[in-house]
């Protein structure tokens, strides 16, 4: 099931991943699909893609994990689809990005701290 919501935005907000989650999205104005499968999010992206729609595309960690070619295609080539993902609600402590990795190597280089000290 795909909930919609208006905007008058230029670029698309689509969030696609965990319904609880999903319906946090859509109270600040994003298009939701919640729980969808892996093949609905390769068929939706590529039609993204396609189309050359400007869009901020939230998922979740099971589809940001996933390595579908879609996603991995718009990450390797940027453009006009931004993809971010988002921690789960259950543990959001636990969640880690690729770019953690990248800017804590560049920092160890230059011997910075990558985080504030309180």
């Amino acid at each position: 099931m795909v909930q919609t919501s208006e905007h008058n935005s230029r670029t698309r907000l689509i969030f696609m991943g965990e319904a609880q989650l999903a319906d946090g999205f859509s109270l600040i104005g994003f298009e939701t699909w919640p729980d969808p499968s892996f093949d609905e999010v390769e068929k939706f992206v590529r039609d993204l893609i396609v189309r050359r729609q400007n869009v901020f595309l939230v998922v979740d960690r099971r589809i940001a994990n996933a390595e579908l070619p879609s996603i991995m295609r718009i990450r390797k080539e940027g453009g006009h689809i931004v993809v971010t993902p988002v921690p789960p609600l259950n543990t959001p402590d636990t969640f880690h990005m690729q770019i953690d990795d990248r800017l804590q190597a560049i920092f160890a280089a230059t011997g910075t701290q990558s985080h504030s000290q309180s």
